[in-house]
């Protein structure tokens, strides 16, 4: 991305901090937006009451738990319709029409992250339950 500016590493960090920040931010405004659209709806009468309950600081909780639980919901059930077009159909390779247009060559030689992004996801449950123990 930072080549299709014209900027080297320093550009591609600079870039690279700028969409995780950005996907945290979308992260954050989808899980309170959400919530407090839920919570008013229920003051306001239009969904049950347990959605308007909050806590000492003022947060709709409920809300913010039943909202979570839809959309683990949702993506226990899109997962395994990706799973099963990947694994199933593409056989576990990327379409090369995909690949192209990635810029990417299909047998290149390239090194494959193997592990790491498992222990990635694991570090990232680790840490959203640690800090969960923290605040409560």
């Amino acid at each position: 991305m930072a080549d299709s500016i014209g900027g080297g590493k320093v550009v591609a960090n600079i870039v690279l901090i700028m969409l995780f920040l950005a996907t945290l931010l979308a992260i954050m405004t989808l899980m309170s937006g959400a919530s407090r659209t839920l919570y008013q709806a229920s003051v306001d009468g239009w969904l049950p009451k347990y959605l308007g309950c909050t806590n000492e600081h003022g947060a709709p909780t409920a809300a913010m738990w039943t909202d979570r639980s839809f959309k683990l919901l949702l993506a226990l059930l899109i997962l395994p319709v990706f799973c099963y077009r990947h694994y199933v159909q593409d056989k576990g390779r990327f379409p090369q029409a995909m690949l192209s247009d990635l810029y990417i060559q299909a047998d290149a030689g390239q090194k494959r992250a193997g592990w790491l992004p498992y222990v990635t996801l694991i570090s990232v449950v680790l840490v959203v339950c640690g800090c969960h123990q923290l605040v409560a």
